[in-house]
């Protein structure tokens, strides 16, 4: 079932991490697109319009979004349309922690 997730970056001490906790950054920009393209091939990210700063990377019914912050440090990703495998695929490969929206929990990775 595919459904969303948000994902962020790992915390130092290695707990699983409540919504409260403050997380490093993923990347920047350039090296989070790169990233998830490496795993999804066919993303085609499309560049952010008039005054939002928003990324969207889009492969059929798969979609990501990513904003940077000022200083180009993306904090968060979202993932919309992707199965439960391919978000836990995709937090192992980034080292990233993966939120289940749905079920507002994190997922053990």
């Amino acid at each position: 079932m595919s459904q969303d997730y948000c994902f962020f970056g790992a915390l130092p001490d290695g707990r699983k991490p409540t919504l409260r906790d403050s997380f490093p950054p993923i990347g920047t920009a350039d090296e989070v697109m790169a990233r998830v393209s490496a795993l999804f091939p066919s993303l085609r990210w499309k560049p952010p319009y008039y005054e939002v700063r928003a990324w969207f990377g889009v492969d059929g019914p798969v979609q990501f979004i990513l904003v940077p912050e000022a200083d180009g440090r993306v904090m968060a990703l979202k993932g919309e349309q992707i199965d439960r495998a391919q978000a836990l695929a995709l937090a192992a490969a980034l080292g990233l922690v993966v939120f289940d929206t749905e079920a507002r929990e994190f997922l053990d990775t």
